[in-house]
């Protein structure tokens, strides 16, 4: 194997692929590696976990075919220590990969290729929806904040996306705050028939994907998606991601929102976060509540820490009814002000108990619904 290829446009596609890698404890080298393999007009980089598989390719002029299996990270970090210019790459007895660059050359020992995962199965699949990348990179930004961490209850690590009339409901909850976006495409086919489980780390991969340039400059584009067996296919532009689905029975999500309000009053959001950020400074252990006293045309936004000390700031509110005082951790609510990405901001309460609706004024799809803290 050897080509020739801009230090640039290979380090973002090395870097893309070790997205990948993530950051649990490695069961194999195997897996620790990113496997590259050169044709003549191609140089495509893969790295995988099993769950999550992300193949990033780019055009190439090769003089000599073939694939090697490196060290992810380490082959990464080496091709971003370069200077720009041009790189050499060079497989040297099937043993080792060269590169190199300027005054600078690596030797990269290589493990077996024929032992990394085999990673293409469905991408040549032809039953696929097109999804508009604005309105997905949005609605997975918003969704996406709400879903657990806490891999003791796996399925709420993941993103439900459930087929709807024009589109799909997208979910994502960890019991404390529940999120709700939707998506609209076209899908005369029925390719999405079924609701899927995706996990949120690979979703979380594909907005990251979308996020970048060329993505934000040309209107119109769309991402291709498709479900096969246990797996997801995202497919955009030059990257591929493939993610195992999650095992198990989502939430009844539609159960968990109230019939019926007490309370609704709106505020501007810029104020509203400026005082969180405030507040959340006293808030050390991530439980200590943010109390929102809300009376005519006026919010107290109170913390009290018993180790550290107190604050409250006023924040002007449009609500007219009786004084009440909630509560909520400052981190979610927070989020999801900043996930409904709007001037003002309508809040829905029924009382302490239950969860709270947080919306945009105007017409807009996306509801997050926040658990209050009950105050002693």
């Amino acid at each position: 194997m050897e080509l020739t290829i801009e230090r640039d446009t290979l380090l973002s596609t090395l870097t893309t692929a070790s997205r990948a890698l993530g950051t649990r404890l490695l069961t194999s080298a195997v897996l620790g590696g990113m496997h590259i393999l050169v044709t003549e007009t191609q140089l495509v980089a893969t790295c995988t976990d099993r769950d999550l598989t992300i193949i990033a390719s780019t055009d190439v002029v090769a003089t000599d075919p073939g694939e090697v299996l490196v060290p992810g990270r380490l082959a990464v970090e080496i091709v971003r220590s370069l200077e720009p210019g041009a790189v050499v790459l060079r497989q040297v007895a099937g043993t080792e990969l060269e590169v190199v660059s300027g005054n600078s050359s690596f030797s990269i020992r290589c493990m077996e290729a024929d032992l990394f995962p085999k990673t293409d199965v469905g991408l040549q699949n032809d039953r696929f929806v097109e999804i508009p990348v604005s309105e997905l990179s949005t609605t997975i930004n918003q969704v996406v904040r709400a879903a657990s961490t806490d891999d003791s209850r796996p399925v709420l690590t993941g993103i439900l996306m459930s087929p709807t009339v024009g589109g799909m409901t997208v979910v994502g909850t960890d019991s404390y705050r529940l999120a709700i976006g939707t998506v609209k495409y076209d899908d005369p086919d029925n390719v999405l028939a079924e609701p899927i489980v995706i996990p949120a780390r690979a979703l979380a991969e594909v907005k990251r994907i979308l996020a970048s340039p060329p993505s934000s400059h040309v209107p119109d584009e769309m991402l291709r998606l498709s479900a096969l067996g246990s797996t997801a296919y995202f497919s955009y532009m030059n990257t591929a991601i493939l993610a195992r689905l999650v095992e198990g029975r989502f939430p009844d999500y539609g159960k968990l929102i109230p019939s019926s309000y007490a309370h609704e009053l709106s505020f501007e959001a810029e104020p509203m976060q400026q005082a969180l950020r405030r507040m959340k400074l006293l808030v050390q252990d991530n439980k200590t509540p943010i109390r929102l006293e809300v009376s005519d045309d006026l919010i107290n936004v109170r913390v009290t820490s018993d180790d550290i000390g107190s604050a409250v700031e006023e924040v002007s509110v449009t609500y007219s009814g009786e004084p009440f005082e909630i509560a909520f951790n400052g981190s979610y609510l927070s989020d999801g002000i900043d996930a409904i990405n709007e001037d003002t901001i309508v809040i829905k309460t029924a009382d302490a108990g239950k969860p709270s609706l947080l919306q945009a004024t105007k017409e807009n799809s996306y509801q997050y619904l926040l658990m209050p803290i009950r105050i002693i």
